[in-house]
């Protein structure tokens, strides 16, 4: 889920999904795009071993965006748990961040045009 607004009731294990940051170069002829990602993990387990499996998991998987022919390198950059009393009963949220590096080459549409 990416807006924690949408629903007021949440199944626990919650999840949000977010870009926390992209930037952009362009190079002659090919470009890298930087996207900083965020997920958030709320979770009323009572420890952490629930967010340290999913976390985990997330990891495992992360080769799949290698699917993907422009992702070039993704970085797990950062990882915390932390207690969140805001709803009045202690729960835990992680913060995982990761780095997706994207580059490739510029089409050069005039000579598209011209082939």
């Amino acid at each position: 889920m990416d807006n924690p607004y949408q629903t007021k009731e949440r199944t626990f294990p919650y999840v949000l999904l977010g870009i926390n940051d992209v930037s952009r170069d362009s190079y002659k002829n090919s470009y890298q795009y930087i996207i900083k990602f965020k997920i958030d993990i709320f979770s009323d387990y009572e420890g952490e071993k629930e967010i340290l499996e999913m976390e985990q998991d997330i990891f495992n998987h992360i080769e799949k965006l290698y699917d993907n022919e422009f992702v070039t390198y993704v970085r797990e950059s950062g990882f915390r748990i932390m207690d969140d009393k805001s709803t009045g009963v202690t729960r835990k949220h992680a913060v995982l961040y990761y780095i997706i590096y994207s580059t490739g080459g510029l089409v050069d549409e005039q000579a598209d045009e011209t082939n």
